[in-house]
């Protein structure tokens, strides 16, 4: 695709190399230059130097690019990234340009994509401060529940992009979440908010060509040496913050990048696990492997000796994204992240989602207490998160909520049959009630 069909485009030399740079959207405010990487403005008379670009970081995404594709039948380039550094680790967004001259963005969200587009608004919003975790309001015409308020920055960027903080300069992102499954984000650190709303979609609803192959992924495997034992460990997805030592099975905190001081956390005997790290099987319509694994403890609020535990595994596909199954005395659920949120009642005893009520069941604190393998976020052992648990015929929604961040996911069952021949397990080596985990908190599960 030429340019995705965009007639007209604006070029000008680089300020500090002279290297022809274009911009094709009329809402691109700013380019990077690709050779000498210098943050360019766009403004009347030319391009004006706006700092020093870092470099990128690399990932775990098919997408680059001059990549194209469709959406609901209009074709488009991608022509920038961005990439931010958070509190939950880093991610990408993707600017989009579409062949009639409009723009888009594709958002990483809870390792899964969202398509985004700038959303006016019909009054101020109120200030960063006001918009707190739970708080339910109104915007764009439609009501939204804030999910997370948190303190970003701008690490680096390539190609045209839209307005955006300067880089290395904290800004504040808060997101939006609806039962129509719509994520609203407004981005505070200008005159006024940046809002962009947008909906989850597969990368294989976009027909998107162009993107890196597989093979890439595998030349950028990181290897590195234990900080404790010295052994090596190989990295598979250059944006993982936290991996384990195979030898030792110590934790690694990897958000220090290549060259920087790792942490290191001991860890007891490993929890038993049930599939294989580096296994890759055929489920849910795609070839997924095991990457990582943690195990969690959970007890009801002021009952810290009646625990229960579960297991949870981290798969990947690379068109994919992200998915996560778990396994306990209830079987094997997957986990579906919720790019929305579901309706609470008024007294948060049911929850409403794609048209159905779920119950309350339970309610818990739980934490992490052991991990293998690697993560896309940043994990660690103690890691605490408070959960509410909501069930209707089988299925289930959580609510976690941890630090300033609430995440909405789905439960659906599966047979264990299912899943071990998925993995190319013996018949019989899973079970639908896994009794690895102690337990003695049967009521939540609703057994006793």
């Amino acid at each position: 695709m030429q340019s995705a069909g965009v007639q007209r485009s604006y070029r000008a030399p680089c300020p500090g190399c002279g290297a022809p740079v274009e911009l094709r959207s009329a809402q691109s405010t700013h380019a990077v230059c690709g050779f000498c990487h210098s943050t360019l403005l766009r403004q009347e008379g030319g391009l004006a130097p706006a700092g020093p670009m870092a470099a990128l970081f690399e990932d775990h995404s098919p997408l680059q690019c001059q990549a194209t594709g469709r959406w609901q039948g209009r074709p488009f380039e991608v022509v920038g990234r961005l990439q931010y550094r958070g509190p939950a680790g880093p991610w990408s967004e993707w600017a989009l340009l579409y062949a009639d001259g409009a723009s888009a963005l594709l958002l990483e969200d809870q390792g899964a994509y969202v398509l985004a587009q700038v959303a006016p608004l019909e009054r101020e919003p109120p200030p960063a401060t006001a918009l707190r975790e739970g708080l339910r309001t109104v915007l764009t015409g439609q009501a939204f529940t804030v999910s997370s308020n948190e303190p970003v920055l701008v690490h680096a960027g390539e190609g045209e992009l839209p307005g955006f903080a300067p880089p290395g300069t904290p800004f504040t992102r808060v997101t939006l979440r609806n039962e129509a499954g719509q994520v609203l984000w407004l981005l505070y650190g200008g005159e006024r908010p940046l809002v962009f709303r947008g909906q989850a979609v597969g990368l294989q609803a976009l027909r998107l060509q162009g993107l890196r192959e597989a093979s890439v992924r595998e030349e950028q495997l990181r290897h590195l040496a234990c900080p404790a034992c010295g052994a090596p460990v190989v990295v598979q997805l250059a944006s993982s913050r936290a991996a384990t030592c195979s030898a030792c099975h110590g934790l690694i905190d990897l958000a220090a990048g290549a060259d920087g001081a790792r942490r290191h956390v001991a860890q007891d005997e490993p929890a038993p696990l049930l599939l294989p790290l580096g296994r890759v099987g055929r489920l849910i319509g795609a070839a997924r492997q095991v990457l990582g694994f943690r195990q969690r403890e959970g007890h009801a609020p002021g009952e810290p000796q009646e625990r229960f535990a579960w297991g949870e595994y981290l798969l990947y596909n690379q068109r994919r994204g992200f998915q996560f199954l778990a396994c306990g005395p209830q079987g094997w659920h997957r986990i579906e992240n919720l790019a929305g949120a579901p309706q609470l009642s008024p007294r948060e005893q049911t929850a409403t989602f794609a048209g159905r009520e779920y119950r309350l069941a339970a309610h818990y604190e739980a934490h992490t207490v052991d991990v293998s393998g690697e993560f896309f976020w940043p994990v660690h052992r103690g890691q605490r998160s408070y959960i509410r648990r909501f069930a209707r015929h089988g299925e289930g929604l959580l609510l976690q909520e941890s630090g300033r961040r609430r995440q909405w996911v789905r439960l659906l069952p599966l047979r264990a049959a299912q899943v071990a021949h998925a993995f190319g397990l013996p018949r019989g080596s899973l079970h639908d009630s896994e009794p690895a985990w102690p337990l003695r908190l049967l009521h939540w599960f609703g057994l006793a």
